[in-house]
């Protein structure tokens, strides 16, 4: 469960807060700057930077610790970005913290030392995975197994982004997206021998940065002066150094792409269940289920018979001195001086027991 504080920032006697005087004035309390981990958390920040005095707060996202990576302050994996227009301002290496506009409820990178109000969020819930399984296996030999939760396809062919794009999909991949240093060098080790430049699926969209398999923008690693965003919206990874630059989408380039690889199957031992109970007959002197169905319903039926004519004897018989059970627990009523012409009355008393005199 969360809660989220819109705080003002009056806590430290300032109508407004940095960003570090901030998240102490939130750990104060117990809690973080807030951090959103998919649209609904965002779209619930954003409602309450609606009103003054809490207009365009500050969040918990930056990367002040490494500048090529942006973090949660409250330490959970970045699992969502929503950037804005042109963001985050890579080429700018001061403005290492971020703030949530409330027009419309993108991020923008800021000066940590800008005076902003904060949203502070108390939760209790269980940090999420931050990927897949890292176990299993690639689709085919073709593909190749890195460490951790991806496999890797390497095309020479070289195409445009969006027909590159487009392969890997049929492929039930996506150009490949990096979100830290180890995948960074892990995917120049890989590129190393084939001496290409190669797509990757970051582009610049409308609402800012982003990955075309819709993982967050959350790493960077891009070469000196990059990117320049003149006419070029998509990126291509340099295989002599692993350093990113921005490029138009109409040139070609081979590309990797990436796929999760799938699950390993545990072996399993079914039990086999018995077989069923056969009509055969027995050959170790055992009675098979259909002769012990027999037995036992020839005996009910002689019961049943035995019973019959018992029934028929007895009304033969002389009917001077029947008894009858009267329902009482324990009681019987002789009937003795019941006379013969009464006696097809007796056939009419509820709860009887007939029994021989």
């Amino acid at each position: 469960m969360s809660s989220i504080t819109r705080v003002p920032s009056s806590l430290s006697g300032a109508n407004f807060n940095q960003l570090m005087d901030a998240e102490k004035a939130c750990a104060a309390e117990g809690s973080h700057l807030a951090s959103a981990y998919d649209i609904n958390q965002n779209a619930f920040l954003w409602i309450l930077g609606q009103d003054d005095p809490i207009v365009h707060p500050w969040i918990g996202l930056n990367n002040r610790k490494v500048q090529s990576t942006y973090e949660w302050s409250d330490n959970w994996p970045v699992t969502y970005t929503n950037w804005g227009e042109a963001q985050p301002q890579v080429n700018v290496t001061d403005k290492n913290c971020v703030m949530l506009d409330s027009d419309d409820g993108h991020w923008y990178n800021e000066r940590c030392e800008e005076l902003k109000p904060f949203l502070c969020k108390h939760s209790e819930d269980e940090a999420p995975s931050p990927g897949p399984p890292i176990t299993g296996h690639c689709p085919d030999d073709t593909w190749t197994s890195l460490p951790g939760p991806y496999c890797y396809l390497v095309v020479k062919d070289q195409k445009d982004w969006n027909d590159a794009h487009s392969h890997c999909m049929f492929l039930d991949s996506n150009l490949t997206s990096i979100h830290s240093d180890d995948e960074n060098a892990l995917l120049k080790h890989t590129i190393q021998g084939e001496k290409v430049n190669i797509w990757l699926g970051l582009i610049q969209k409308s609402s800012g940065l982003g990955w075309s398999d819709g993982t967050p923008f959350d790493y960077q690693n891009w070469a000196e002066g990059e990117p320049s965003w003149d006419y070029e919206q998509c990126t291509e990874f340099y295989h002599e150094d692993g350093k990113w630059n921005d490029l138009a989408c109409s040139s070609y380039r081979s590309f990797i792409c990436r796929a999760v690889k799938i699950p390993d199957k545990e072996p399993t031992n079914p039990t086999v269940p018995p077989l069923p109970p056969t009509d055969s007959p027995s050959t170790g002197g055992g009675l098979s289920g259909g002769a012990i169905f027999g037995i036992v319903f020839a005996v009910m039926f002689a019961f049943v018979a035995v019973g019959f004519v018992g029934m028929t004897l007895l009304k033969r018989k002389n009917t001077n001195a029947p008894v009858l059970s009267t329902g009482r627990s324990g009681g019987v009523v002789n009937l003795s001086h019941i006379s013969d012409e009464k006696e097809s009355s007796v056939a009419y008393i509820t709860h009887r027991d007939v029994t021989d005199a």
